[in-house]
Order: structure tokens, then sequence, then C-alpha cells
């Protein structure tokens, strides 16, 4: 593809890479920062300039030879090329299990593309669960004389091998609604109580449709550290080990200010933890809508 220099690139990189978590912490597309611009996970990234002042990002698909390889070890790849228009639609015709566990099942499902094409999709499901199986919650914290800040949990993550850095968290209990899970997950994960919640008509959020249908629901709440019931959880700070022992939960509390949300966890991945997509698409558009608003504000001149 043609040059382009590398500060503007990463500038491309960082609004583009930015626009699939929106959705989802799978994205349809794969974008790399200018450093590991190449063969990354078999695809490579290339562009394509048409006009000086356009900038199109491509992906490059291998053609053979494994990991972007040809026979001759050279990179074999050819660009995705737009296909006409056709009438079908895409149908699921069957669904059978592989292999379960307690949290999780195996699936291949057995479905016909829009070209009426017969194809197997490898899934995984939460079994004896609805798709939409779990709650997320951003606590915001509010104290008299002070700012705004988000009550966030760290805990290891074995399936990522780190601690992780997310919002407090849960599957549904039985019986319960989204906010009484919400509830219940706050207080066993942090000590706190929940004030209010936040008036939230946010669609659901897909995990990673590539691979599974479960969704959470994200709710914003509120957290009144005056009251009495915050008190003691508010005055002990970072200190302690909360959630389910039974469980192996060992979970830390994280204090960061609201105004300083994206700042905050890019933070706490450059001390190695990793932060859940959720929270970046969160921290991202409020960022952006701060600054958006700072841009248009009135002169106070």
């Amino acid at each position: 593809g043609a040059e382009f220099p590398e500060r503007k690139m990463a500038a491309v990189l960082t609004v583009l890479r930015a626009v699939p978590y929106v959705a989802s912490s799978s994205p349809g597309m794969l974008f790399v920062p200018p450093a590991q611009i190449g063969w990354h996970g078999g695809m490579q990234l290339m562009t394509q300039q048409p006009h000086p002042s356009v900038f199109t990002p491509m992906l490059r698909r291998p053609v053979s030879g494994g990991a972007g390889r040809g026979g001759g070890g050279k990179p074999m790849s050819v660009l995705s090329t737009v296909r006409a228009e056709v009438d079908g639609v895409a149908k699921i015709s069957g669904r059978r299990k592989v292999a379960g566990t307690r949290w999780l099942e195996l699936q291949q499902i057995d479905y016909h593309d829009e070209s009426g094409v017969p194809r197997v999709w490898d899934a995984v499901s939460r079994p004896g669960l609805p798709d939409l199986c779990a709650v997320a919650i951003l606590p915001i914290l509010k104290k008299k004389g002070s700012q705004d800040q988000i009550m966030l949990i760290s805990q290891f993550r074995p399936a990522v091998g780190a601690y992780c850095i997310e919002a407090p968290a849960g599957l549904l209990g039985e019986g319960e609604d989204l906010r009484e899970t919400a509830a219940r997950e706050l207080l066993e994960e942090t000590g706190l109580t929940v004030s209010r919640f936040v008036a939230d008509d946010a669609g659901d959020l897909l995990n990673d449709p590539g691979i599974t249908p479960t969704r959470v629901k994200l709710l914003v709440c509120e957290v009144d550290l005056d009251d009495a019931a915050n008190k003691e959880a508010s005055e002990r700070g970072h200190e302690g080990v909360y959630g389910l022992a039974e469980e192996g939960e060992y979970i830390r509390r994280k204090v960061v200010p609201l105004a300083a949300f994206r700042d905050s966890l890019a933070e706490f991945e450059r001390e190695g933890f990793a932060v859940d997509g959720k929270l970046m698409c969160f921290a991202r558009g409020l960022a952006f809508g701060m600054e958006i608003a700072a841009k248009f504000a009135p002169s106070s001149k």
C-alpha cells in the first residue's frame, strides 16, 4: 500500500479501533497499531489510497501456505472483494451439544448461508440460562464536596491469564430481575449499597457474537457515600478482599475519578492489568462526549 506517516496512522487506528467495541468485545475486523502492522494473526493490514486526502484501511487474507505465507515463504494474499447482492436469508436448521461443563456448553450449529449453502458453526452457551443472563454495574460514587468517582474491581481471570479491571457483575439469580441482581452483586463485590439506578435505555450488550449468543445488561447506578449504609465501606478505601470465598473470588476495589476514567484505564493497562472491553467503550464514549461538549461550549469571553 501507499506510505502513510506513522503518527497519522496511529491517530486513524485509534478511532477505528474504538468503533467495533461499541457493540462487542470481539470486533468483526482486525485493526492493529503501527508497531504490529504486517502479518498479524494470519492477516495483513494494508492501505489503499485512491486520493492523497483519503485513507482506506483494508484487510488482506492469506490464500495458502498457512499463517499468511505462500509455498515460497512469501506472503500470498488477495483483497476482499464486493459480491453481487443475493435475495436469500441465512437460516439455522439445527443445534447439537458437543460437550459441556457446569458453566458452559459447546454446540455445533447447522445453518444455510444467504446463498443456500449448508454450513456448520461452533458456538458456546450458558446451560440453563437465557441469552440475557448477566448484569454489569457501573457505580458512580457521590459525596458532598467531592468530585464524582467510579468504583471498579480487579480479579484474576484464568481464561485471560491476568488480573482484569472490570465493572462489578454477575449472573442473574433465580427469581431475580436485573436490578435485584445488580444490587446483590454490588454489595457482594464492593460492600456498597445502591442509592438509585440511573434511568437507562441502553440495549443488551453481546459479549462475543462470533461464538456466543449470551448478552449482558450494563446498569448505571449512584452510590451515596454520605449515607450511613455506605459509610463503613467508603472509609475502608482500597483495603480488603471481597467476593464469595467458596467460589474462589478474590475481588479488590479500584476507585477512579469519573472525569479521568479513560486515562485511569490506560494507566491500569500500563501496570499490567487487562481491561474489560465494556469499560473501555464507556470510558472512550464519555471522554469523547466531554471533548465535544467543551469544544462547543459557549465562550466565557
